[in-house]
């Protein structure tokens, strides 16, 4: 099955997707008040629909927020986890991400305090075992 190339946005557009942007950042609290219970100490974003990597590659994204969830247990195993506030112009949204490139920049861009960043995920098929994900 051939891969979708990434949207390329206009002018118009991305100028649309940013006012979203900003009027999401307005809604989300500068400072959180201290959880009363574990239930809220770990909760992100708990109203957001969940969404898989696969259904959001080759979209245009604008990457909010993120939370690291270390030692996350999988089917495979435990690993880090890293848990993406998204918006992509029309919904915001949470995806998991397990792909080391991928939770490399969103955490750099986190910690250089650069979110939200636009971003498209896209699957390279360089690399061992078939390839691997990326973010642009």
């Amino acid at each position: 099955m051939p891969k979708e190339k990434p949207t390329q946005l206009s002018l118009e557009q991305a100028k649309k997707l940013q006012a979203g942007v900003d009027r999401l950042k307005s809604r989300i609290p500068v400072t959180k008040k201290a959880p009363s219970t574990f239930g809220d100490a770990f909760e992100f974003y708990p109203d957001s629909p969940r969404k898989l990597i696969k259904d959001i590659e080759g979209k245009q994204l604008s990457i909010l927020d993120c939370k690291l969830v270390p030692e996350y247990g999988t089917q495979y195993g435990t690993s880090d986890m890293l848990l993406v506030l998204a918006y992509d112009g029309e919904d915001t949204f949470t995806f998991p991400v397990f792909q080391q490139v991928i939770k490399k920049k969103i955490l750099q861009a986190q910690t250089d305090n650069l979110l939200p960043l636009i971003g498209t995920i896209i699957h390279t098929d360089k690399g061992a075992y078939s390839g691997y994900y990326d973010i642009r």
